[in-house]
């Protein structure tokens, strides 16, 4: 800033640049003196002010200089005298450093320049690195909350063989063959070639071979083993186990003590020494969904770890009611995979690993079924394993913890790449005929824990947005450095160079004042320099969304997955539960003597109670060439029953058959079956789509099941069973108490490509009401990924909610074979479910993300406008001065900062240019000018009026 006192009166300037003769300098020496006397009180009084004008640069350069002829006086006076004052007396010469207490203002233009630096780095890092973090952090809680939600799913997994050796074994439970070795004496029990001994030991060692368990048998009222279905077994290691009292976790005495309820069942774990399990010689089962995939060491064959055996005790009662005895079957977990492998494996987008642990005697915890997928992408080994049967991320710590914490709560932490979340296996459950009411079973907690591990490094998407961002910073910051660096060299320095030649009064050539023509290219540069931290702020924000959108779309495709387990599940336990209805002897009797009243109404019954316990349409008798034998719904005897080819294709292949097919109205009309709209809880809604209220094509899963009635290696009819999926919602209810929220639907396409809803549940978050039947409102999806033959998703809204839906088409046909070999057949895909997961979570880590970005943005343009006008505050203060001194004579130009970054300065500078051509010296000193000088057109300094 001018000082505020008015300056010296100079008479004004002559046109041309020519002053009045009475003001021209007079030779005579004393004039000159007094003139020169005069002129240096102007001079001195004007640099006065113009060094005020100048402020801190030409302070600064003038310290600077000064203190740098200090310090080399110093060091030629230490090289004589060795530090010491001249003549070598005196102490030596100490500096005192001073405290520089310079405010803002008062600083260089290089202090300034670079304290904005620093700090516009400083913030820009910390912005960079907070967003990156909290935006990591959020991303974690989402896959916490799907480590929490997946957990659903192991259980899911663990509980499926208990359920199907549960429908299965109530169905035994019924068949006259046990009542008749139950009420028989010692002798006859013992008689391992009687009748009534096989009968009951085929139906046993039929459970072992289909189901791929280890127990399965029959005590007695007492609790004594009467039969097993591993009798020939243990024979042959000369050790039976007849008339023991077998009793594992107390499970048998708890049944016992309720042998007044009919159809009373346990369905509970209890962990067994590798010895109780020996003892029952048993087959060795290495269970696992397909040949290829690793084995498990840790085997209970192969290793002394106790055991986990999933039990299922079920009470068998007599025609009149009293209690004979119970029906147990038994599967060991350990070393069998695919509890672990399904969840892993039906949710491929994630990957990871899952587990079951059980504490040994040692208290420590040992592998139950343990498996681990690795992305292959991820393998540089060609060696390396994709399947991973042998390797766990829980530490016993971490087991510890999640038992303790107990059913219920959970266990999470972050280890390596894994995030994980633990707690233990389900508790023991009890229902009976009755009630059909399911009711924890008291005191039956294990200690064995269940473990989910998302794998992060593999699904760790933001990991690349995170090292771009960090390199474009790291890259910024460099940019910044070395424009800051050459900013100093080729724009100050020279700015200063002016500033001290006004100080001293020094004379400049013109090419010092070309910096003057570089100012609108440094201009340019300085903005320039400003964008890359803009535009990579608004990258990251764009960056963040398209990842979350990324991952979200990634984690519905994964978790739509679910529905290849849940789908399937009723339909294996019909096989599995028609499989022992195939030993029943009502069923042999029937087909023995199809026109027999008596035999006829027995297998009637059998079927009617499947009908009813399973909440099923089909559930039927009929002979190889599909004929009709008994009918519990409408009366259907004597027709053909062949629904798509499935009976004719049971009868060729001789194996068992389960298929998903389409069910027309008029076909649910034939058989009339009683409605049903199954629902897993109470609280939801009863669906409306039952083919009965909406005449609509049905989805209908058929199974068969060969009977041979004289067991005589030949079949002598098939036992058909089929449940339709519309107006039943327990299959997406299973699946959002996995997922926690969100919108499923199962659609058919019917035969004609239309699209008809079977089911559907909206549930808006853990807790709420639901609201069922809810169309999806995006057929297109359900078509793409028809034609895509895997899971595919899309942004879209349904109810005024955001959500990203997957929809996958299920496939479901499969054969059976003797050996449990599951073959795939050929059947055309009518299936697709639709999964909607909310992107409300997500939505706030977006909004997150343009926050910060937004912050970042505004805080890089005010450190750049502030950085360019710090850094032409030496421009616009040297063209300030060559204004007031009458450089530019008497033209008008505006010098505002804004006028010079607006684009004017170009043409200024070039104004500048010329003169500078013209007058051959920037700012003449009058001093040092000589008449001759100024008659040849050179301006005095002489500052306008």
């Amino acid at each position: 800033m001018l000082p505020s006192s008015p300056p010296p009166v100079i008479p004004p300037q002559m046109p041309g640049n020519h002053m009045p003769d009475g003001d021209r300098r007079s030779s005579n020496p004393s004039a000159r003196g007094t003139s020169e006397n005069v002129s240096s009180h102007h001079s001195t009084a004007s640099f006065g002010k113009k060094s005020t004008q100048y402020g801190d640069i030409d302070d600064d350069v003038a310290t600077s200089q000064a203190e740098t002829r200090t310090r080399s006086t110093a060091k030629r006076r230490s090289k004589a005298g060795g530090g010491q004052s001249k003549g070598g007396a005196g102490p030596p010469r100490t500096k005192e450093k001073k405290k520089s207490n310079k405010k803002w203002w008062k600083r260089s233009v290089r202090e300034k320049r670079v304290i904005c630096f620093v700090l516009s780095e400083i913030i820009l890092s910390t912005l960079v690195a907070v967003s990156l973090v909290v935006q990591q952090e959020q991303i974690m809680q989402l896959y916490e909350k799907d480590a929490e939600n997946q957990l659903e799913l192991l259980d899911v997994t663990y509980s499926i063989k208990l359920n199907q050796m549960g429908f299965g074994f109530r169905g035994n439970s019924l068949n006259s063959y046990l009542d008749d070795l139950l009420e028989a004496n010692a002798t006859v029990q013992q008689d391992l070639e009687g009748d009534t001994y096989r009968n009951v030991f085929n139906v046993l060692e039929n459970e072992i071979r289909s189901r791929e368990i280890e127990y399965s048998l029959l005590v007695n009222a007492t609790g004594h083993i009467v039969a097993s279905g591993n009798d020939e077994r243990q024979q042959l290691v000369g050790s039976t186990r007849y008339g023991e009292f077998f009793d594992p976790g107390n499970l048998v005495t708890h049944v016992l003590g309720k042998s007044h309820i009919i159809g009373y069942q346990v369905k509970s774990s209890a962990i067994l020494p590798k010895s109780e399990v020996a003892r029952e010689s048993p087959p060795i089962w290495r269970e696992r969904r397909f040949d290829y995939l690793p084995g498990a060491p840790y085997h209970w064959a192969d290793v002394d770890f106790d055991c986990i055996v999933r039990f299922t005790l079920t009470s068998v009662h007599g025609d009149s009611g009293d209690f004979l005895g119970i029906i147990i079957s038994g599967d060991v977990l350990n070393g069998k995979i695919p509890v672990a492998y399904n969840v892993v494996n039906y949710l491929d987008r994630q990957a990871g690993f899952a587990g079951v642990f059980v504490k040994d005697t040692d208290d420590d915890w040992q592998f139950s079924s343990l498996y681990r997928r690795v992305f292959l992408d991820d393998l540089t080994d060609e060696d390396a394993e994709a399947d991973i049967t042998t390797w766990s991320p829980a530490s016993n710590a971490f087991l510890d913890k999640a038992f303790s914490k107990g059913r219920g709560s959970l266990a999470e932490t972050r280890t390596g790449n894994f995030l994980l979340a633990a707690t233990p296996v389900p508790t023991g459950l009890t229902q009976d005929n009755a009630t059909a009411a399911i009711v924890p079973l008291a005191d039956s907690q294990i200690e064995a824990v269940a473990v989910r591990g998302i794998d992060t490094a593999a699904l760790d998407f933001f990991s690349h947005v995170m090292l771009i961002t960090i390199i474009s910073t790291v890259a910024i910051v460099v940019l910044d450095f070395l424009v800051l660096v050459a900013s100093f060299r080729w724009l100050v320095k020279p700015l200063e160079k002016i500033a001290y030649a006004h100080k001293h009064k020094q004379k400049l050539n013109p090419k010092d004042m070309q910096v003057l023509n570089m100012a609108p290219l440094w201009t340019f540069i300085l903005t320039a320099v400003s964008i890359p931290s803009v535009v990579l702020m608004i990258l990251v924000l764009f960056w963040t969304r398209d990842a979350l959108d990324a991952a979200m779309s990634s984690t519905a495709e994964g978790v739509v997955g679910v529905s290849a387990i849940t789908f399937p599940i009723k339909i294996d336990q019909m096989s599995f539960g028609f499989a022992g209805d195939a030993t029943q002897a009502a069923v042999h009797e029937v087909l023995r003597s199809p026109n027999d009243p008596d035999a006829i109404a027995a297998a009637e019954a059998i079927m009617t109670s499947e009908i009813t316990k399973r909440q099923i349409e089909f559930a039927m008798i009929v002979d190889m060439d599909g004929k009709v034998v008994v009918s519990p719904n409408a009366d259907r005897r004597n027709e053909t029953f062949d629904p798509h080819g499935i009976v004719t294709a049971t009868a060729s292949s001789r194996q068992r058959q389960l298929w998903t097919e389409r069910l027309t109205y008029a076909e649910f009309m034939a058989e009339d079956p009683p409605i049903w709209r199954e629902r897993v809880s109470s609280t939801t809604p009863l669906s409306a789509l039952s083919p009965n209220d909406t005449q609509a094509t049905s989805i209908v899963r058929y199974t068969t099941t060969l009977v041979d009635a004289d067991d005589d290696g030949h079949f002598d009819g098939v036992l058909v069973s089929g449940d339709i999926v519309n107006g039943k919602t327990s299959i997406v209810e299973r699946n959002l108490n996995i997922h926690g929220n969100g919108y499923e639907a199962v659609y058919l396409r019917d035969s004609d490509g239309s699209w008809v809803l079977c089911t559907s549940i909206l549930q808006y978050s853990d807790g709420d009401s639901r609201v069922v039947d809810v169309p999806f409102n995006d057929e297109a999806l359900l078509s793409e990924a028809m034609d895509a033959g895997e899971a595919v998703s899309k942004f879209g809204e349904l109810r005024g909610d955001a959500y990203v839906f997957a929809a996958l088409p299920l496939a479901y046909a499969i054969s059976v074979t003797e050996d449990n070999e599951r073959l795939e057949v050929d059947r055309e895909v009518i299936v697709v479910v639709v999964y909607g997961f909310p992107t409300t979570d997500g939505d706030v880590i977006k909004e997150d993300a343009m926050w910060f970005s937004i912050s970042m943005i505004l805080v890089q343009l005010f450190t750049s406008i502030a950085g360019i006008w710090i850094a032409f505050e030496p421009v616009r203060k040297v063209l300030k001065v060559m204004k007031e001194y009458g450089f530019f004579g008497n033209q008008e130009i505006e010098l505002s900062f804004w006028r010079l970054m607006c684009g004017p300065l170009l043409d200024f500078c070039k104004s500048a240019k010329d003169y500078v051509r013209q007058r051959g010296s920037v700012m003449p000193e009058t001093d040092d000018v000589d008449a001759d000088e100024a008659r040849d057109g050179a301006t005095p300094m002489v500052k306008k009026e």
